[in-house]
């Protein structure tokens, strides 16, 4: 990683660092009478060990923005950007540096989310890292520009609104939106209450780790059809219509969602109505009617405000 950011390459080299930087030694002994060799030997060293000095801090890092991108376990792509960034920013309050981590979570999130992590998008992210020599203005438009390429709002939306969320996006990616919903739900909905912290959330306990509870379960054919309103849906088309979208997703502890088993809405939304979580919480205002009813209409609801927050939560233009 520390190649990819500070040595000059063109191609693929960045896959071989060891070979390539022995290469440019002997280059550099049969040019020369030794000395530049040492001279490059010597600075590689010392900014090598720095590029380790701040991936320590980097990893030992408690700011929100770190922690945001640790959640989603996606650094590989990112580490020559935030290493060459980090050491770039010479201020105390690293403002230009928190700026581009930003940057960094809306891109990681979005390649979950679309699937768009493609190796031209990789190797592009490498070369914003080894071109930047301090231009923060201009890396941040070029990292705007880059998801407008890679992982466009259109994309976006269209994926995060597919019938089928919860088969197709892997269960990180929809725990840390539904984390980042709950979170939003309790600074911006009255009553005002404290965040879920990146320690709660990422709790691994066997019985309080978070899972993704499906409101209506997945086994849904048991039931020979769904009764939305005064006309019916078949069984079949709620499967593939609404079974697995996000807007009948909600995040639940592993005990909890246990607790609730297969049992029906309203039997549900006794537990939901009493729980710490308020995206359980306001489950009951989509309930059609409210609050004893939840099907087709509850989950496009849900869905609209959930991608709608989505949209606003991962906008670049924001950073």
């Amino acid at each position: 990683y520390h190649f990819i950011g500070f040595e000059k390459w063109y191609k693929r080299e960045y896959q071989a660092p060891v070979e390539m930087i022995k290469q440019n030694v002997n280059i550099l002994i049969y040019e020369n009478t030794g000395a530049e060799a040492v001279r490059f030997i010597d600075q590689y060293s010392r900014e090598l060990k720095e590029s380790f000095e701040i991936t320590k801090m980097l990893f030992t890092s408690r700011e929100p923005y770190m922690l945001d991108i640790f959640a989603l376990s996606r650094l590989a792509t990112f580490y020559p950007l935030l290493i060459k960034t980090y050491k770039w920013d010479k201020s105390n309050a690293k403002d230009d540096f928190k700026r581009v981590a930003q940057l960094v979570e809306i891109i990681s999130f979005r390649f979950g989310i679309t699937k768009s992590r493609s190796d031209k998008g990789v190797r592009r992210l490498y070369w914003l890292a080894r071109e930047f020599k301090g231009g923060f203005d201009q890396l941040i438009r070029d990292l705007q520009n880059f998801v407008e390429k890679y992982c466009n709002n259109s994309d976006f939306e269209r994926d995060l609104c597919q019938p089928r969320f919860h088969e197709v996006v892997d269960g990180g990616d929809q725990r840390y939106l539904l984390w980042k919903y709950e979170n939003h739900l309790r600074t911006a909905e009255i009553p005002i209450s404290p965040e879920m912290s990146y320690e709660t959330f990422m709790n691994a306990a066997p019985q309080t780790k978070f899972t993704i509870e499906h409101i209506i379960p997945q086994n849904v054919r048991d039931s020979k059809k769904v009764t939305v309103d005064d006309s019916i849906l078949s069984i079949t088309d709620f499967e593939e219509n609404y079974l697995h979208s996000i807007g009948n997703l909600v995040l639940d502890s592993r005990s909890a969602n246990a607790s609730k088993s297969d049992r029906d809405f309203a039997t549900k939304d006794e537990q939901y109505s009493k729980a710490p979580l308020k995206s359980q919480l306001e489950l009951g205002t989509f309930g059609n009617p409210k609050p004893a009813r939840w099907n087709h209409i509850s989950i496009s609801n849900r869905t609209d405000k959930i991608v709608k927050f989505a949209l606003e939560r991962w906008n670049t233009r924001n950073v």
